[in-house]
Parts: C-alpha cells; structure tokens; sequence
C-alpha cells in the first residue's frame, strides 16, 4: 500500500483541538515522502475571530503537530465552526 497514513489521525486530532481556540477538526490526512510525514487538516474556529487570530491559531497548531508528532510540514486550512 503506497498511500497510507504516516501518523496516526486520531493523535493528530487530539493535538490540533487542544490548542486554544480550536473548536473542532476535519479531514485529517499524513503522508511520508521518506524524509518525513506531511500533514494536512482543517481546523474549525469562532466565525468573529479576525483573519489575524485565526492565523495565530493556525501558526499554533502546526507547531504543536511539528513538536507533539514530529511533522516535518503541516498544512492547516482554518474554516468558520458552523452551528449544527
């Protein structure tokens, strides 16, 4: 199997929502290339939040992934949290 899941998705997720401000996660997806695992998910915030802190959010959970699972790049898509 050539394409499967470098780091397990379930630690992704409990790393990325334990950041501050970070109401819930989406699409959670890890590939190696060899050199080292990529990461790519969507992280939920408050919708009022500006552009500014939902960046800071998102600066935060990519250095906990690099930190906590040893992410090499980790690409973090921000989206409002919608109401269910």
């Amino acid at each position: 199997l050539l394409d499967a899941a470098a780091l397990d998705p379930d630690r992704i997720e409990a790393v990325a929502s334990a950041v501050d401000g970070v109401l819930s996660i989406g699409n959670v997806r890890s590939r190696s290339d060899g050199s080292g695992a990529s990461v790519d998910l969507v992280v939920r915030v408050d919708p009022s939040l500006s552009t500014a802190a939902s960046h800071d959010i998102a600066d935060s959970v990519e250095r906990a992934l690099q930190t906590m699972c040893t992410a090499r790049d980790v690409t973090v898509h921000i989206e409002p949290e919608r109401s269910r």
